[in-house]
């Protein structure tokens, strides 16, 4: 501090120092003992069930279970949206777009609605997925992700609220595989709503 610093002023300085540091320790504390973890799958109700369609590969997180009722009403009326995309590698030729097109993933997921999409609803679901391509070249890769061609990760939201999300990594490029996945992902939603 400068010299000739009023008491008062000192006296401040000090109690702004304790409060951040106070501050700090309570955030660290709590981040550590009671946040939740986010990349830790939420417990499930006992209830809820994950279908045996989904492999070891998969990741199953049901985010919002009180909402899977009306989640599948509007699915069985035809109340749905599908947004699809692709995630290509960086460092790596993409082939994806090659072996299969976003309309057909969607016609995967109508197949397994077995309701066609009404024509501009109000209220929708969204079922959101993205077809991921491993680059082959990335050297941060998991050994045992090098040897898959990718991931389907699929969110199906209501009203904005996620009620289920799931992951699957697919060891070779195969549509009925894809189809296998989408159908599972939809009965786990309608076998949860019942």
């Amino acid at each position: 501090m400068k010299k000739g610093a009023r008491p008062s002023q000192i006296i401040n300085n000090f109690f702004t120092f304790g409060t951040i540091v106070m501050i700090s320790i309570v955030i660290t504390l709590y981040s550590k003992y009671f946040g939740q973890n986010q990349n830790e799958p939420l417990p499930l109700p006992s209830k809820l069930k994950v279908l045996a369609c989904f492999d070891e590969n998969s990741k199953v997180r049901f985010t919002n279970s009180t909402l899977l009722q009306e989640a599948s009403k509007a699915l069985s009326k035809g109340f749905y949206k599908i947004d699809g995309g692709y995630i290509k590698p960086l460092n790596a030729k993409s082939y994806i777009q090659e072996y299969i097109s976003l309309e057909e993933i969607d016609s995967f997921f109508i197949e397994s609605i077995k309701t066609a999409k009404a024509k501009n609803p109000a209220k929708y679901i969204t079922i959101k997925y993205e077809v991921i391509e491993n680059d082959k070249n990335d050297t941060t890769l998991e050994e045992k992700k090098k040897f898959n061609f990718g991931a389907l990760q699929t969110s199906i939201r209501l009203n904005g609220k996620e009620i289920l999300w799931v992951f699957t990594d697919f060891r070779f490029f195969d549509k009925i595989e894809l189809r296998k996945i989408t159908d599972c992902t939809i009965r786990t939603l309608k076998a949860n709503a019942n």
